[in-house]
């Protein structure tokens, strides 16, 4: 895969019907390749997760990312989530967070079409690949709307996670 350039996507620029802020004024989204901010992935994470997120592991997750995609709306970014892949057969979707006030309006599912568009297109002529991502409790559904599959099935195991500290 190939990383995208620095620039809006082409287009993208969008009304959300009913997505509404600043006293009934329309909020134009905003989709970015590989421009996130530290402090905005940072401050994402934090709201998403809860504790401290170590700044030099977050510029390192954001510049071993093979695709970032972050939305903003009113220049303030509400949204984002990243690939990190190998070029050939696996891809891991991290950090697909939209801030909570911004939830359930259709963001998240914009992201997500837009970065399961950008992994079809880099898939190898004659190829194929998987996206592979630990969900959030609860938002298994979110992802089951767009074919993945939850483990363990008839063909896969559970799968697993090792958390490691320094």
């Amino acid at each position: 895969m190939t990383k995208s350039s620095n620039n809006c996507i082409e287009n993208e620029i969008m009304q959300i019907d009913d997505y509404i802020i600043n006293n009934n004024n329309k909020g134009a989204l905003m989709f970015i390749e590989n421009a996130l901010k530290l402090d905005d992935y940072i401050r994402l994470k934090e709201e998403a997760f809860g504790g401290v997120c170590h700044r030099q592991a977050a510029q390192a997750s954001l510049d071993g990312s093979t695709y970032v995609l972050h939305v903003e709306v009113d220049g303030k970014t509400i949204g984002m989530a990243r690939i990190i892949g190998d070029g050939g057969f696996v891809n891991y979707l991290a950090d697909m967070i939209v801030a909570t006030e911004y939830q359930g309006k259709g963001i998240g599912s914009a992201i997500m079409e837009r970065i399961l568009s950008f992994v079809q297109s880099n898939i190898l002529d004659g190829g194929q690949t998987m996206i592979d991502l630990a969900a959030a409790k609860g938002k298994e559904g979110f992802y089951e709307k767009y074919g993945f599959k939850s483990r363990p099935n008839d063909r896969e195991g559970h799968g697993m996670q090792l958390r490691l500290k320094n």
